[in-house]
């Protein structure tokens, strides 16, 4: 009879290499949760409504070299981007995140610096002018922002590296100091306490999703982990958020922020954590049933 190759008839492995097989086959398993977590997630937005179906204002950034202007097209409002600055076709991207679950081929790249030490000229998107107006989100109603951004930009104090805002209004969504997103906001002051918990300036692909209340409340997802919840947004009568640029500081004031931007989304209502969940889907059910299978094989093999 030929002998047993099991793992269990051979000679006790070395303890480290035992730890490293333990240390594989539970990251594989945490990984399979997380799907099972994301499929649950999945079914339970549909069945409560899709979020696609309040979106009010996208970007996706699809547009082909030499759209007219505007070069930015909201596809599902009217919303419309001019490049600004020295802004140009050669500044789309083919660097995309991997799992914004839309099939994704291109991107912004506002460059590293912005702007570029060679002529002291920053790139932004404006959508300001092509409709002649802000966009402006209510202090006291629901609505969702959610970006994707990667970069290696330092951040900076209030107003100097904002992602989405103005001059018109008191509230950015912005990277500060040591590259931390927040939502600033004027109550008496500049407020920073709508802020993540680690900085996402890191050079990687990152999700940033903003919920606001009408109560005025917000949460801050980073890859849909929440950083705060129901922290206060209350804001002084007349400085709501009125976003006029892409990647700009207030009134475009030489301050601009490096990085790229992908899949920019505004929606109409507050999303569920369901639904901030599916802005940053794991992989589908067949790669699911995969790896399942491939951790019933080991386990096999083993026994």
């Amino acid at each position: 009879m030929k002998p047993s190759t099991s793992l269990w008839s051979r000679p006790l492995v070395a303890t480290s290499q035992a730890q490293q097989i333990f240390s594989r086959e539970n990251a594989m398993i945490r990984h399979t949760q997380r799907v099972f977590v994301g499929a649950a997630f999945a079914l339970a937005a549909l069945l409560s409504g899709s979020a696609e179906a309040v979106l009010t204002h996208y970007w996706n950034f699809e547009e082909p070299n030499g759209t007219a202007p505007p070069e930015v097209k909201d596809t599902t409002g009217t919303r419309h981007g001019n490049f600004g600055g020295v802004m140009s076709d050669a500044d789309r991207s083919a660097d995309v995140p991997a799992n914004s679950g839309v099939v994704s081929t291109r991107s912004l790249d506002f460059g590293t610096p912005n702007p570029p030490v060679t002529n002291g000229a920053g790139k932004y998107v404006d959508v300001y002018t092509p409709s002649a107006s802000y966009l402006e989100m209510g202090n006291t109603a629901d609505w969702t922002v959610s970006l994707w951004y990667k970069g290696t930009d330092a951040g900076g104090a209030v107003q100097d590296r904002v992602l989405l805002g103005s001059t018109a209004g008191h509230a950015n969504l912005e990277l500060r100091t040591g590259g931390y997103v927040v939502y600033t906001h004027y109550n008496g002051g500049y407020q920073d306490n709508v802020i993540s918990d680690a900085p996402v300036n890191d050079n990687v692909w990152h999700n940033i999703t903003l919920v606001h209340y009408a109560n005025q409340t917000a949460d801050l997802y980073v890859d849909a982990v929440a950083q705060v919840t129901n922290e206060s947004t209350t804001t002084t009568a007349g400085f709501p958020w009125r976003i006029g640029a892409l990647m700009t500081g207030p009134g475009y004031n030489g301050f601009f922020t490096s990085g790229k931007l992908d899949d920019a989304r505004i929606y109409d209502h507050a999303l569920s954590f369901p639904e901030v969940y599916q802005l940053v889907p794991e992989p589908s059910t067949v790669a699911l049933l995969g790896l399942a299978g491939l951790l019933a094989w080991r386990r096999k093999e083993r026994s």
